[in-house]
């Protein structure tokens, strides 16, 4: 029987959406590259329009909310399902205003419209209160591998 990706249960946080080793000179580029990870792994067929409506969101608020870590995010009918894109970058980029501390990590979360809006709230809340604690972070930056990464991102939704 044929399932609809739009009907497909993924999870959030999934190993093939984090990129440990990524290597991006730029907010922009960085951006671009979490958005052509969800199209390759088959969690959007319109990139384009996911990557605008991040930037939508970018420019009315800037996402890095602790030093070295970023959550752009946004809603989108574009996304087939709720979606986390982590990258862990070779080289920090600037990601705010100018002398704000640069970025290593990026969280790119990309929700469906469907999708109750309290629960991506929820999620995003999780994760930003979770960045405030400092061995949480640190874990995060200690972590390996991918899977060793998504395991312990897994903990936000528990």
């Amino acid at each position: 029987m044929f399932i609809p990706m739009t009907h497909m249960s993924r999870p959030l946080f999934d190993a093939g959406l984090i990129v440990m080793d990524a290597l991006c000179s730029t907010r922009t580029e960085a951006i671009h590259q979490a958005v052509q990870i969800l199209s390759v792994s088959g969690r959007t067929r319109m990139p384009d329009e996911i990557e605008r409506a991040i930037w939508r969101r970018e420019a009315a608020l800037s996402t890095a909310l602790v030093p070295g870590f970023a959550i752009p995010h946004c809603r989108s009918s574009a996304v087939e399902t709720d979606s986390v894109v982590v990258l862990k970058l070779r080289t920090p980029v600037e990601w705010g205003s100018p002398g704000s501390p640069p970025v290593r990590f990026i969280f790119l979360m990309v929700v469906r419209e469907t999708s109750p809006a309290d629960a991506h709230l929820k999620t995003l809340a999780q994760l930003g209160r979770k960045l405030t604690d400092e061995m949480f972070r640190t874990r995060i930056t200690d972590a390996n591998d991918a899977a060793a990464l998504c395991r312990l991102l897994e903990s936000v939704e528990a």
